[in-house]
């Protein structure tokens, strides 16, 4: 009775990077293109294309997107 497990879903968006040992906790987004450290503990949604790490994770950069136009060269073939 006093063990209630908080129970939600923890969306990945598109070329999302995690690295090891991350906790991610319940109900968090991970916006597209984020990359996370390893060792980190992420406990509020991540905007998109940002560098995180740490313990809660913090934004330290924003992240170079120009892999979508490398995605959309291979998707038009």
């Amino acid at each position: 009775e006093y063990f209630k497990p908080n129970v939600e879903s923890v969306e990945l968006q598109k070329h999302v990077i995690i690295g090891a040992g991350t906790v991610i906790m319940p109900g968090v987004e991970v916006g597209e293109g984020s990359t996370v450290g390893a060792l980190s503990f992420i406990n509020k949604s991540l905007s998109p294309w940002g560098v995180y790490a740490g313990i809660p994770a913090i934004k330290l950069k924003d992240r170079d997107n120009s892999l979508l136009n490398e995605e959309k060269k291979i998707t038009l073939k």
